[in-house]
């Protein structure tokens, strides 16, 4: 089952990390997306293979004009915050309200990274949690919250999980189709 996951947030809030160990299981300092980076991932979950599409946005929102587009596309959205820096409830709304555009029961994770060095009350983030009824996590790089959040997701997906069809094989009848070259 291929599912697509989108990670939107602010430049610098820990989207490509993310992405990074999640992947590789590594920690690296990324430079900054421009536009969009796909990564594909692998995971299995309760004996069911679950291909991730990770569609990681750059974080300069306004100049995001081809991300409804992607949107359509996926199942999973994590809206990334970054606990360091004041709270900018007008972007945060701003990929809201794209995802709504797109789809009426969408699958949306606030992700709150940084969170060691906070300066955002959490109460906060449980009044947007609360206004759009979605449900947020704590990650860390550097312990298994990643590993957690990447557990709750293919949950999720296990859920709505769809066989991949089979490909059939293409039987060409060499009698009937034939080349001539003069």
């Amino acid at each position: 089952m291929n599912s697509n996951i989108c990670l939107l947030g602010a430049s610098n809030s820990g989207k490509t990390c993310f992405v990074n160990k999640l992947v590789d299981s590594k920690i690296s300092i990324p430079s900054p997306t421009i536009g969009v980076q796909f990564t594909p991932k692998v995971f299995y979950y309760d004996s069911k293979k679950i291909r991730w599409q990770i569609w990681d946005f750059g974080g300069f929102y306004k100049n995001i004009s081809f991300l409804c587009k992607y949107v359509k596309r996926c199942s999973v959205f994590l809206i990334f915050i970054d606990m360091t820096i004041k709270l900018n409830k007008k972007e945060i709304e701003f990929y809201f309200e794209t995802v709504y555009k797109e789809h009426k029961n969408p699958y949306i994770i606030i992700v709150c990274s940084k969170s060691d060095k906070s300066i955002i009350d959490y109460e906060d983030i449980l009044i947007l949690c609360e206004k759009y009824n979605v449900t947020s996590q704590y990650i860390s790089i550097f312990d298994d919250s990643i590993e957690f959040l990447k557990n709750k997701i293919n949950h999720y997906l296990s859920l709505n999980y769809k066989e991949e069809p089979k490909k059939e094989k293409k039987i060409i009848d060499k009698d009937r189709y034939c080349c001539w070259i003069f």
